[in-house]
């Protein structure tokens, strides 16, 4: 292999399939380069000269493959090459050793295989099509005058015993050749198994790592804040003792607080959800009660003027009550933040399977920003972290919570208009 391959340009080494292509031809060249010569000896030593000239002159033509194969293109011409050789060298010693039963017509079934491993399917029906042609054509004149074999009998028995060592010795070369392929291939194929499956447990073991810092960072940070969040609220509760500037920086602290603390409860749940440790407790529950509780939370986060309609039949369904909150929780705020204007409709409708809407008269989102929405940090649009805030996780946070359900969450939208956001949760 390693002979063969200092022939082949380094571009064609770098394609594996150009490569095995390239080295059959070459090695098929080196089987033909000395057979030509023995057998046009052996035609000559029986008086068939022009047999025997035309298998020295393919054995001196195949030798330019080695030339062909370094050139772009050149392993499918020298491929050509070699089956015309082969076909050239087959029709003179035919003509004269016995046409259509001649020892080398049994050769003619190599021409279509020799054309499909060293080109393709395509050079191997034309190069099928001319062999058929090639023996119906000896055949045909066979029966107008039957061909008769120039070299004598004993001399005939030689190039018989020739041909079919040399037919069954190419066949068995050619077949070790492609297990030897073969066998690289697989090393190969198992070397680069081997190196994307270190590959993956590294990149396994970096997002577990990732997600055990984002969660231990995230309690570290809390712990803190909820302090703050805590005094924040003392203070407000006695806000008559202080003016009324001082009570208005006390509720800026406390919705800053409170927003940070929602911004690390996003980036703990989002880590524990990648790293697969949120379990799901189905049991029986309320889907108007799990609405209410949402719509509560929710009715802080709207802007003035913004209606919240709910249409939440009274229903037992079987489910996680706690995941359907946070996802509700998410769809609600996100709704809420976009919409300035208008309304908010929360909807449901209970069948073999839990359908809930949430639709609202929002900003909207074009087509292309939706293929992108349920993506970690991903926004409306540029300036919607700036106008808007938020890290860009609640709706990522709820479409991994819904497939943990075993549901799905899609989205419509229209710039201008408004978004409604549909799940579907199996129940059970």
């Amino acid at each position: 292999m390693t002979l063969l391959d200092g022939f082949l340009p380094t571009g064609l080494r770098s394609d594996p399939e150009q490569r095995r292509r390239g080295r059959l031809v070459l090695a098929l060249t080196l089987v033909l380069v000395p057979n030509g010569p023995l057998f046009g000896v052996v035609l000559g030593m029986g008086g068939a000269w022009v047999g025997s000239f035309a298998c020295v002159m393919v054995a001196v033509v195949a030798c330019s493959s080695f030339l062909l194969v370094r050139h772009p293109g050149g392993v499918e011409r020298a491929g050509h090459l070699l089956c015309a050789c082969l076909l050239t060298a087959l029709v003179a010693s035919m003509a004269q050793t016995g046409g259509p039963s001649a020892p080398g017509a049994a050769w003619l079934a190599l021409l279509p295989l020799t054309a499909l491993t060293l080109v393709g399917r395509q050079a191997a029906l034309v190069w099928l099509v001319l062999s058929m042609v090639t023996l119906g054509t000896f055949g045909t004149l066979d029966v107008a005058r039957p061909f008769e074999p120039v070299p004598p009998p004993a001399v005939m028995r030689v190039i018989e015993v020739l041909g079919n060592a040399c037919l069954t010795g190419l066949v068995t070369a050619t077949c070790w050749f492609w297990y030897l392929q073969s066998d690289a291939s697989r090393a190969t194929l198992l070397a680069a198994n081997h190196e994307l499956e270190q590959a993956r447990d590294q990149a396994e073991a970096a997002n577990r790592a990732k997600s055990q810092f984002l969660a231990n960072m995230s309690h570290e940070i809390r712990t803190p804040l909820n302090a703050v969040i805590g005094f924040t609220e003392m203070l407000l509760d006695d806000a008559e003792r202080f003016p009324d500037d001082a009570v208005a920086d006390l509720q800026k602290v406390d919705g800053a607080a409170n927003h940070l603390l929602g911004m690390l409860t996003d980036i703990l749940e989002i880590s524990r959800l990648e790293a697969g440790v949120v379990a799901v407790h189905t049991s029986t529950c309320s889907l108007e009660a799990i609405a209410s509780r949402c719509v509560e939370a929710s009715r802080p986060q709207l802007s003035e003027g913004v209606e919240l309609v709910v249409d939440v039949p009274d229903a037992r369904i079987e489910t996680d009550a706690e995941k359907v909150v946070m996802i509700l929780d998410k769809l609600l705020g996100n709704a809420a933040r976009f919409t300035e204007r208008g309304s908010i409709r929360l909807s449901a409708r209970v069948t073999d399977a839990v359908r809930i809407e949430v639709e609202d008269t929002g900003i909207g989102l074009d087509v292309e920003r939706m293929s992108h929405l349920f993506e970690k940090f991903a926004q409306a649009d540029a300036s919607s972290t700036r106008r808007f805030g938020g890290p860009g996780l609640g709706l990522s946070i709820a479409r991994e919570l819904v497939a943990l359900l075993g549901g799905e969450i899609t989205v419509r939208s229209a710039p201008g208009i408004g978004s409604t956001f549909t799940v579907v949760l199996p129940q059970g």
